[in-house]
């Protein structure tokens, strides 16, 4: 650069500084012909600001040149200046240039592709898409231009489209990371994640410092089940770009799944510390205080991450669940109703949805969001469960078990399911079956709360109380007490105490050996009154018993006889349930709190 082109700068410098770049133009221009600064240096300083990224500086100088140029040299000024408007935030001047550009050049490709990128930024996806395609009839060799086109394509669901154009982009410029990784993220969308896996690799070794690469690469390891390798990966996406709070945020969700809340938790505070206003982290971490029982912190960050972003479904839902917990249902139903106005295709929140209704009184309505939820989403079994449990409460037991089987054909272990098939088998006392389930969800178990695991344990106490297996019963009440305080289980553990006192008499059985003793004793006495009836008289007189107090003795003696071979079980009779009323725990619903999975939409490069 001529010394006397860094003193046109320096002398241009403080208009700049005063913000109104409007005038700049007129006052770059009348320093530039008083300084005798040709118009080809001119337009090339505009174009080198704009690759240094001095938006302002490029800007100035391309329209101060812009008027004095002829044709294609001006087409290339309007199309400098349309760019760093866009890059300045001022969408409307950018598309005016872009149009000025484009009417002085219409075969200028890079003018099309610029504005394409401006409309798309502007949410005007159909004149973005009729931009790309002019851009790439007119330099089909253009990567970058099918690499976008395939962007706002993947957003506008036309999957098929998007990766023809991906494979375009990578076919155009084989070393362009973005591409690989952006046409991962498609694949994954897709349901092909060993492809994926692919793209992520190649980007990571056309690449090996590109951050996103790896942080996508470990979404996917995290879906195959390679959490070791997520990890890795994530750890090394923050390694390389540690001021993104995604990677943070992504890495505490993994760290979250493998019960390592700690450090979860860590990597939460680090994203917010990196960008306080991030709310996916704010709406993550909620969801970890949430789940540790740190409800009051939890309510504050979903209130943050609703305040930051208040067009995202999940965060509304979540806090249903948590209002919902804390028994603010009215308040718990609204959010929940938000939560679906955003993202009415999604079967979980109405689901959720569903669940509050039917805890509101509003079977009716509640039945609605049900069948929709499977509607929606067929294969998702907590929905048919949840609707199996709704058609408990009304008393619907056949339709309930065909919803509660059908859960269990796409889920077969699935433990809520399980005892909610238990929980409809012992309400129509067909208890030996429903205890084979209850059974069945409790070796299943690993994935269900306390709370939920209590009520298993209580329901499965009922069924043995009513089969009469006594000891089983309190030792299943028990159970369901130290796991979470269950009121129900405490009143049963009361319900049996109080039938042991109705029948005292009969709180213990009788001991084998002396059963057997007694049975000998009246078996002799049995045999003596015989011989005394049939052979011992009196010298020929009379008989030593009458008829009378032979036909007496005996029967007493065959009485007792038949009372201590029954004794046990006339006493498990009399310690049945007359009397005494045992509580079963409601329907145990499952309620999913969704988790944020970051794509490499965030971080598209264009």
């Amino acid at each position: 650069m001529s010394e006397k082109t860094e003193e046109f700068l320096e002398r241009l410098a403080p208009c700049i500084e005063k913000d109104d770049l409007e005038a700049c133009v007129e006052e770059a221009s009348k320093l530039a012909e008083e300084m005798g600064i040709g118009e080809e240096v001119l337009l090339g300083l505009s174009g080198e600001f704009g690759e240094e990224g001095r938006h302002d500086f490029a800007y100035i100088l391309a329209l101060a040149v812009a008027p004095i140029l002829r044709d294609g040299q001006q087409a290339s000024a309007y199309n400098i200046a349309g760019l760093a408007a866009l890059l300045l935030g001022d969408h409307e001047k950018s598309e005016d240039y872009f149009k000025k550009a484009i009417e002085l050049k219409p075969e200028f490709a890079q003018a099309h592709y610029n504005y394409a990128i401006l409309l798309a930024r502007m949410n005007e996806h159909d004149k973005a898409e009729k931009q790309f395609q002019l851009t790439i009839e007119l330099d089909c060799n253009f990567a970058l231009a099918h690499y976008d086109y395939a962007n706002i394509l993947s957003e506008l669901g036309r999957r098929g489209e998007a990766e023809k154009q991906y494979q375009l982009a990578i076919e155009k410029d084989p070393g362009y990371a973005p591409a690989y990784n952006n046409f991962g993220n498609l694949l994954v969308k897709l349901g092909r994640l060993d492809e994926a896996e692919k793209q992520f690799q190649l980007a990571i070794e056309k690449d090996h410092k590109y951050a996103p690469a790896y942080n996508n690469y470990a979404n996917v390891l995290d879906d195959l089940g390679r959490r070791d390798e997520a990890k890795n990966h994530y750890e090394k996406a923050i390694e390389l770009d540690p001021e993104d709070a995604l990677y943070y945020t992504n890495y505490a969700i993994i760290l979250e799944k493998c019960n390592a809340f700690k450090e979860a938790e860590k990597q939460y505070q680090l994203a917010i510390e990196k960008d306080h206003k991030y709310a996916p982290a704010h709406y993550g971490y909620a969801n970890l205080l949430k789940y540790v029982g740190r409800i009051n912190e939890a309510k504050d960050h979903y209130e943050k991450a609703i305040e930051l972003d208040p067009r995202n479904a999940a965060s509304y839902n979540n806090y249903a669940l948590l209002l919902d917990d804390l028994g603010q249902r009215i308040e718990a139903k609204n959010y929940c109703k938000k939560s679906i106005e955003l993202d009415p295709n999604d079967a979980k929140a109405h689901s959720n949805y569903g669940n509050l209704l039917a805890d509101l009184g509003q079977r009716d309505e509640a039945e609605y969001h049900h069948k929709k939820a499977i509607e929606l989403d067929p294969e998702y079994a907590a929905a048919h469960n949840n609707y199996a449990n709704l058609l408990r409460e009304m008393e619907r037991f056949s339709e309930a078990e065909t919803e509660v089987r059908t859960a269990l054909q796409i889920e077969p272990s699935n433990p809520y399911a399980l005892s909610t098939l238990g929980d409809i088998l012992a309400d129509e006392e067909y208890f030996e079956e429903a205890e084979e389930q209850y059974k069945e969800a409790l070796k299943n178990s690993a994935s269900m709360d306390k709370s939920a695991l209590s009520e298993v344990h209580n329901n499965l106490g009922y069924v043995y109380f009513q089969m009469k297996h006594n000891k089983k019963a309190e030792k299943e009440f028990k159970k369901s007490v130290s796991l979470s305080g269950n009121v129900k289980a405490i009143r049963n553990l009361r319900a049996i105490k109080k039938a042991e006192t109705k029948n005292s008499y009969f709180r213990g059985e009788i001991p084998r050996y002396q059963k057997c003793f007694l049975i000998v004793i009246i078996l002799i006495l049995l045999g003596f009154c015989y011989y005394l009836f049939l052979f011992w008289e009196i010298e020929g007189e009379k008989r030593l018993l009458s008829d009378t107090m032979f036909v007496a003795q005996s029967s007493i003696l065959m009485g007792l006889l038949i009372f201590v071979l029954f004794a046990n079980q006339l006493a498990r009779l009399k310690f049945g349930t007359h009397g005494v009323e045992m509580e079963m725990s409601t329907e145990q619903r499952t309620i999913e709190a969704k988790r944020l999975a970051a794509e490499a939409a965030l971080k598209i490069e264009r």
